[in-house]
């Protein structure tokens, strides 16, 4: 199997950081000014900001660990990763049709197909 599915995430994963970054700078600037600790509380743009920061680490985590399965493994990842960010991808594409959701759509057919070429589910 070629190694690429860990790497494609973790690329995506630090587009959507340097995303993050650009679009959440005020936001950032603020919480950053503010100290940090307990820096949202209920602004709404620095809650989306540390959420959408988050979910760009979280996708980079889960890309090191598939990149690290596949270099370091003969074992398929199972089906329910790649299922499991399908149903993320579609409802990120359905609550913002302009967005990154689709980049993820490769690795997520590429981790069910292959485990399904394995005769695995």
């Amino acid at each position: 199997m070629k190694r690429w599915i860990g790497r494609w995430l973790m690329v995506v994963a630090i587009i959507h950081t340097v995303v993050g970054v650009v679009i959440g700078a005020d936001s950032l600037g603020g919480m950053l000014s503010d100290g940090i600790i307990n820096s949202v509380g209920e602004d709404m743009g620095r809650c989306a900001i540390a959420w959408f920061l988050l979910c760009g680490f979280s996708l980079f985590v889960m890309g090191f660990f598939v990149d690290w399965v596949e270099v370091n493994s003969n074992k398929v990842l199972p089906s329910g990763l790649g299922w499991g960010l399908l149903v993320i991808i579609i409802i990120g594409i359905t609550l913002f049709p302009v967005s990154g959701f689709y980049l993820i759509l490769p690795p997520s057919i590429a981790l069910i197909t292959r485990r399904l070429n394995t005769g695995g589910n």
